[in-house]
Order: structure tokens, then sequence, then C-alpha cells
């Protein structure tokens, strides 16, 4: 496989347990030893025959260090950085190119990040560990995987049964029906037997609690007065009265017109006057 094979496809170089994206360093008064791996389509690379070195921005210039393979098989290389290519508490920007036969490729850029010290020297050991026998274990489970799914899945299991009441409210939701018909008129009920009992209202025998009678209201305002009725009708005549008691006995004279306008009547006269008619 060529160089520009592993790039047609898809391919990583990793560090730690991930993909390569920072690389992380306490000290820079010593080399600093950084181990990678590569890696296409979940295989790693071989990479015999293959140039490697990587390249760090440092201060607007930017430095070389060439890799080592370790383990050509396996895609493993490392890359020394000494104390001059790196700053105490500061950020480089760098990118791993491999080259073979004349043709080379590069990784996408990534961050070497160098941490405060407070303790120097050799003493601070190596700064990236990585489980390359648990990343090839994972590999190779993975890769069984893939060629195997036929033979790993197991024939179809047998329906199920569960109760209702074990469903969630959205598998329930899913079983509900579309609406049944209407349904017939149900029996006429029993008239319920209405009563007072102690002032409430009571249903059945069952008190309602509520008052049969309310309280008594205030007294309401005065009316105005209403209009004057119509007369009415012309009464019956009344019964015939009793007979008088008789009267006195009168006395009778006969005078002229003159004569009458010239008489003194004294009070108590019963006398009864009869005017002549003159001739």
């Amino acid at each position: 496989m060529g160089i520009r094979d592993i790039g047609k496809a898809r391919y990583e170089i990793t560090m730690k347990d991930g993909y390569i994206d920072d690389c992380y360093a306490t000290q820079y008064d010593t080399a600093r030893v950084f181990e990678f791996q590569v890696f296409n389509d979940l295989q790693m690379v071989n990479l015999s025959g293959v140039t490697i070195k990587m390249m760090v921005e440092q201060g607007g210039k930017v430095v070389f260090a060439n890799g080592t393979i370790t383990d050509a098989n396996k895609g493993i290389f490392q890359v020394v950085l000494n104390s001059e290519m790196l700053e105490n508490d500061s950020v480089h920007y760098a990118q791993i190119e491999m080259s073979s036969d004349g043709e080379s490729i590069q990784s996408p850029p990534f961050k070497i990040k160098i941490g405060k010290s407070i303790k120097t020297g050799a003493k601070a050991g190596v700064n990236i560990v990585v489980d390359y026998a648990k990343v090839k274990q994972y590999i190779d489970e993975i890769t069984y995987i893939r060629n195997h799914t036929d033979e790993l899945r197991g024939p179809k299991g047998q329906d199920g049964t569960v109760a209702f009441h074990d469903l969630t409210p959205t598998q329930k939701a899913m079983l509900k029906g579309d609406p049944g018909p209407k349904g017939e008129p149900g029996a006429k009920g029993d008239k319920p037997v209405i009563t007072i009992q102690n002032g409430n209202w009571h249903v059945d025998g069952v008190n309602t609690g509520q008052k049969a009678k309310g309280d008594k209201g205030e007294p309401g305002p005065k009316g105005d007065p209403g209009i004057n009725g119509i007369n009415g009708a012309k009464g019956d005549p009344g019964p015939k009265g009793d007979k008088g008691e008789p009267g006195l006995p009168g006395v009778v004279r006969v005078l002229t017109q003159a004569e009458y306008n010239n008489l003194t009547i004294a009070p108590g006269d019963t006398t009864f006057y009869l005017i002549k008619k003159a001739r």
C-alpha cells in the first residue's frame, strides 16, 4: 500500500485513547517524547519504508523533528522535541507528515500545550501513555463483529406478552383505536326521593349539606303609591224602611199670600199653612 492509498481512505493518527487533537507536556527543560499510532479505516498501518517528521510552529517560524518508527507493523512511531523547540506555559501548533516513494500526506494541524512546571528535570517522565494492547483488542473486536454480523445474530425470539398496565403512556396512546359507534340509550333511572330533614335537602336519604330554606332577608325598600282605582258601579236600592212613628196633631190655617207674608211664626209652631189662591 502506497502512502497515497492511505490518504484516499479514512486514516487517523491517534494519541492516548482518542484521535489526535491536543498533546500535553509539563516540562520544557528536557526533551519531550511524543508517541503516535497510524490507522487506516480502523486498521493499523504498516509503516515500513515510510519517513516521518513533525513540524512545530515556534514564534512565527517552523522547526522540524524526525520521527522514529518503533513498531512498523503496528504503525507506531515516536517524535522527540527538545527544550529549544518548546516554550514553558505555551501552545504550539504542529503537524505530522509521512512520505514514501516521493509522495507525502499531512495530518490535520493539532496543538502541543506546555503547562507550568514547579519541579523540573528528567524525572517528570513521558507525557503521553498509550495502551496499544487494549487499542489492538478493541480494533480486533470491532473487526470481528463487522465481519461476522450474520453469525452473531441470533434467531428471532417469540412474540412476548405484556400486561396493559405495564405499558408506558406513549405505548398506551399508540394502542388507542378509532371511536366506537354510539351506544343505545340506557334504561330510565329511578325517580329520586327528595326530602327536607333538619333543614337540609336529602336525596334518597343522603344529606346533601344544602339548606332547604335560606336565611331571612332584609326588608325591602318602601314601594311607590299605587294609581287611583276606577269608580265602582251604582249600588242596588236599599230595603224599604220601617214605618215611622205617628206625628203630633197639627193645626191647618188658610191664609192669603199677603197674610202669610206678614205672619210671625213662633219657634215650635206646628201649624200647617195653606195659601189661598187669589181670584
